[in-house]
């Protein structure tokens, strides 16, 4: 049976092999007599044989695909019902349906250069640099627009009075367009590290770009997260110890003062179920996120590591990273009473027991 050959490449050839190749060039170039037999002498002396697709890749390979698929599905239905009913096109799910573009633009562009470069082997450079940019691009803008939603529900908590006139559509679309300028530019930095040393190895850049990264696409966005929602969750409990010390008081005088105090109670519960949802999937985020820039932090100082682990390491963490993809409508679909009910009555063709609902920043 014919064993499959592939040459590497001629910067990583043994000085023999290069010795060899330098003399079967200038055969070339001076014409001497029969320079191919030099050349197939070099090939059948320097070629390796061509690495073997491992038993698991196709296995790996399905798994990613079930989850590309379902996740494909998910964040289209949240698209699409954001598109369909006027109930849900709300400023603060502008946010959302940005999450769920992200989330698409990574199954559908990442997920096949992936995938391609499994069946190929794991031999082209250009198809692993090509899906650590869209990787790093989609996960700088995940995380950017899950900071984006924080900030949001910290104006909503923190001055609801004022929420319609600081949050409005046209800023929303400000914050957008400057988290996807933010998170190309962050994206294609580390190609400055490609031209000043092109090494051939996948991760190209070094670890001075790799801790740029980790700070601009995980570290920064992730603490105004933290930052938003402990004040929200402080201002929280703040009006919830104000409201319990005014109900002796209202249980005894029926006026306008009790009525106040309940709809701010059912506003602020409102909001703080909200900002209880957007926690689940910040912390979603970070599980399936922190291991891959963990992992390009060890893989840049130490390369030196056992591959054989370096890349069950990495295929778990690929795995992880694109679960994200398929939870991010899970959660919010199943926490969300609006998009729960607006997903229900476009799958089923029915209304839903909930209903849509309104909020009270529905005209915002």
């Amino acid at each position: 049976m014919a064993v499959n050959r592939v040459l590497p490449p001629l910067d990583q050839l043994s000085p023999l092999c290069q010795y060899y190749y330098n003399n079967c060039s200038n055969e070339t170039v001076l014409n001497v007599r029969n320079p191919s037999q030099c050349w197939r002498d070099w090939f059948s002396m320097c070629a390796v044989q061509a690495p073997k697709t491992p038993p698991n890749t196709a296995i790996l390979v399905g798994i990613i695909i079930v989850i590309a698929f379902f996740s494909l599905i998910g964040n289209s239905i949240v698209c699409i019902v954001f598109c369909l009913y006027d109930q849900l096109r709300l400023v603060k799910h502008f946010f959302v349906v940005n999450l769920a573009v992200v989330d698409n633009i990574l199954v559908t562009v990442s997920i096949p250069l992936f995938v391609a470069f499994l069946l190929g082997g794991g031999q082209n450079s250009s198809l692993c640099r090509a899906q650590i940019v869209i990787d790093i691009l989609c996960g700088t803008a995940s995380i950017m627009t899950l900071a984006a939603i924080a900030l949001e529900r910290f104006v909503a908590v923190e001055e609801p009075l004022l929420y319609t006139t600081k949050v409005t559509a046209q800023r929303a679309t400000v914050v957008l367009a400057f988290t996807w300028i933010y998170s190309i530019i962050v994206s294609f930095v580390p190609f400055f590290s490609l031209l000043s040393n092109p090494r051939m190895q996948c991760l190209f850049f070094g670890g001075e770009f790799v801790i740029f990264i980790t700070v601009t696409s995980f570290v920064a966005p992730v603490g105004v997260m933290i930052f938003a929602y402990w004040r929200i969750f402080k201002i929280a409990h703040r009006h919830a110890t104000r409201i319990m010390a005014m109900i002796p008081r209202s249980q005894n005088n029926n006026t306008s003062e009790e009525n106040e105090s309940r709809h701010r109670h059912v506003k602020m519960s409102r909001e703080l179920r909200g900002a209880k949802t957007l926690t689940i999937i910040m912390c979603t985020h970070i599980i399936c996120w922190s291991p891959l820039f963990l992992f390009y932090l060890v893989d840049a100082y130490y390369p030196g590591r056992n591959r054989k682990v370096s890349l069950v390491a990495n295929y778990i963490i690929l795995v992880l990273r694109y679960c994200n993809t398929l939870a991010n409508p899970i959660i919010y679909s199943g926490i969300n009473r609006q998009f729960r009910a607006a997903i229900l009555k476009f799958v089923l063709r029915k209304e839903s027991r909930e209903g849509l609902g309104v909020t009270i920043f529905t005209n915002s």
